[in-house]
């Protein structure tokens, strides 16, 4: 069965900021606004079930090996993360994939903007 949250007011949830809500099934859920995009992700780390959504928000680096005798190649991204506060293991806002394994991630969830109201599916 489909739920559908109202987090807040689209002004409450300000540029660069999130919220955490509880849904009915009793799981947390954190709603972030990352330069106008939102995101929504469960708050429950896949490592040891610490707050992912309470960690650090910034882009992820990439970065490239040029070979023998090259220094690595960083590159930042556009695409925001999030970093567990825990023990740091970091995901990708939009998919829940962990930045270093595929086959870890965190439950993502649909944000909808209506009558400038954000919701949550879930």
């Amino acid at each position: 069965m489909t739920e559908k949250i109202k987090v807040c007011h689209r002004e409450e949830l300000e540029l660069d900021t999130r919220k955490v809500i509880s849904a009915e099934s009793g799981k947390e859920i954190g709603v972030f606004n990352v330069d106008g995009e939102y995101y929504a992700v469960e708050n429950a780390c896949p490592h040891r079930g610490g707050p992912v959504c309470n960690g650090q928000i910034q882009k992820e680096i990439k970065a490239e090996w040029r070979g023998p005798g090259n220094r690595i190649e960083e590159i930042i991204s556009s695409v925001p993360t999030i970093a567990c506060p825990w023990h740091g293991w970091e995901f990708k806002l939009e998919t829940g994939e962990h930045i270093g394994d595929s086959q870890i991630y965190v439950k993502t969830y649909e944000v909808v903007v209506e009558d400038d109201n954000v919701y949550v599916i879930c």
